[in-house]
């Protein structure tokens, strides 16, 4: 067999396409970049499958089965997820072929063009979650643990059998937690691998236009406050404070018509703060940027004797296309307009600086910037500046990037995460908030 190609030194790419050949497990098929996965190839696959399949099963997962098709809108929602991939997907602009007036052949039926184009699968994020919008309607109905088994479409131009062609076999998990009961265990997980703390954003069971649920005595955060002081007294609870979780319209203050009213938001900002630091939290951190919240939250908490309980204001929070993921994961899109009246132009770094001041003027501890990737010089300029505690919210935009890159195997996810986390120590941040604390404990551990 040695004779009938080559060495895996001499030529590794076309050793191993004609080693996959010559065992019998694939072949190209008609299709450019796609491949025939043959009887024994497929017995492997079918092995691999029901080994891991038994062990999703038997950690209370289990399988369903979404479109292939997903509407392009879906994937305009998250433009910055999606950029990594986009030039490889396959997109089905009509739904009917016709005989050619000749008679000579099929084509394209012009008069049968699809309202929406439909990509076809490159991933499942999109459909899944809004599927699961419909699902989940309060804490009640998590977690939900699904596990889906499907075929996906890239339209790679450098293909190898196995492993990378047009498409592929595939298996993505998708789960929502909600319950105290799950928060305290993977904040207890977390803790053990040296976390120090977490921060809490909360799922009302409903929504209002006054954000009753965010300053609930017996909401769903202050009761995981309680359960996580509890059970792990030592572990540091940081509370965010805002209200378009709570909101029936998503924004982050009352509205009057389309407009965001400032002053009649702060009483309910400083409700929420002292349900907080009621409950045990150890820090109360207000997101919302409506102007004078630090003040009003101080004096709240001055006036109850929570005197010694730290404010962290998002100080320096832009108007930024890197929430999505956060966005879609809280339900917590605006209804209408966006937010930029009240967070920042990403553009004006003075207008920082001038939030900053402000907050620390107010009584802030910590002041934070948010996001951190696009945002390190603003980080380095509070830092210089005033030389305050600095955080950096390291957001979900930015890990859904990152992850789909290291998924993609473009990228080494742990070097790449090590580096960027650095990069905002180097910075002048003192505190990181990131989706990876946990796999960097684990790192750093080995």
């Amino acid at each position: 067999m040695a004779k009938d190609f080559p060495t895996r030194e001499e030529n590794y790419s076309q050793w191993y396409n004609d080693l996959v050949i010559k065992a019998d497990l694939a072949e190209n098929s008609a299709v450019r970049g796609c491949m025939v996965i043959k009887p024994y190839g497929y017995a492997i696959w079918e092995k691999i499958q029901a080994a891991l399949d038994r062990k999703f099963k038997d950690t209370g997962h289990s399988n369903a089965y979404f479109p292939i098709f997903i509407p392009k809108s879906f994937f305009s929602k998250e433009a910055s997820h999606v950029e990594g991939f986009a030039k490889e997907c396959a997109v089905v602009t009509h739904y009917r072929l016709k005989m050619s007036t000749d008679g000579r052949g099929i084509i394209v039926d012009e008069d049968a063009k699809l309202e929406e184009e439909l990509i076809i699968r490159p991933t499942s994020e999109t459909i899944i979650w809004d599927t699961y919008k419909n699902w989940i309607k309060s804490y009640r109905d998590l977690p939900v643990l699904i596990n889906q088994w499907a075929n996906v479409v890239r339209w790679e131009m450098r293909t190898r059998l196995f492993l990378r062609t047009t498409e592929f076999l595939w298996q993505e998990g998708h789960t929502a937690h909600a319950t105290k009961d799950e928060a305290v265990k993977e904040a207890d997980q977390a803790y053990r691998l040296g976390v120090p703390a977490v921060i809490l954003f909360g799922i009302p069971d409903k929504k209002d236009e006054k954000a009753s649920g965010a300053y609930a005595t017996n909401g769903i955060v202050p009761k995981t406050i309680r359960a996580l002081k509890k059970a792990l007294p030592d572990l540091l609870v940081v509370t965010d404070v805002c209200l378009c979780e709570y909101m029936s319209h998503g924004h982050c203050g009352v509205v009057h018509g389309h407009r965001i009213d400032n002053d009649a938001t702060l009483p309910l900002l400083a409700k929420a703060s002292l349900a907080y630091a009621d409950a045990g939290a150890d820090i109360i951190a207000p997101s919302d940027m409506m102007d004078g919240r630090v003040a009003a939250i101080r004096a709240a908490l001055d006036d109850r004797q929570f005197t010694d309980t730290p404010i962290m204001s998002y100080a320096a929070k832009y108007a930024s296309s890197y929430y999505g993921p956060f966005r879609d994961a809280a339900e917590s899109p605006p209804q209408f307009g966006d937010r930029k009246t009240y967070q920042m132009d990403y553009a004006n770094a003075a207008e920082a600086l001038r939030e900053v001041a402000q907050d620390i003027a107010e009584g802030a501890d910590i002041v934070m910037v948010k996001p951190a990737l696009s945002y390190q010089d603003l980080i380095w300029r509070v830092k210089t500046e005033f030389g305050y505690p600095v955080a950096c919210y390291n957001v979900s935009g930015e890990y859904a990037m990152l992850k789909a890159a290291a998924r993609n195997g473009w990228l080494d996810e742990r070097a790449a995460v090590l580096e960027m986390l650095t990069g905002f120590r180097r910075a002048g941040a003192d505190i990181i908030l990131t989706y990876w604390a946990q796999d960097v404990a684990r790192w750093l551990k080995t």
